[in-house]
């Protein structure tokens, strides 16, 4: 085992520091049209909010110019 000081740590880059080898990923099925998109909307944002996932798949997602 190697000990390090807290000095020597301090002195890492951002990006090693930072470096994981773990990937937090979310997918779901949004329904398509079904249901009530105001309230699917809150409730995505605030469990994005909880789980913070890297990557987030969509199933079922409906984009137009006046819809997502």
């Amino acid at each position: 085992m190697v000990a390090h000081s807290s000095a020597a740590l301090e002195r890492r880059s951002l990006d090693e520091a930072a470096a994981t080898t773990e990937v937090r990923v979310a997918t779901l099925n949004l329904w398509g049209w079904r249901g009530v998109w105001e309230e699917h909307r809150r409730v995505l944002v605030e469990g994005f909010r909880e789980l913070r996932p890297d990557l987030v798949a969509f199933q079922d997602a409906v984009v137009t110019e006046g819809y997502d």
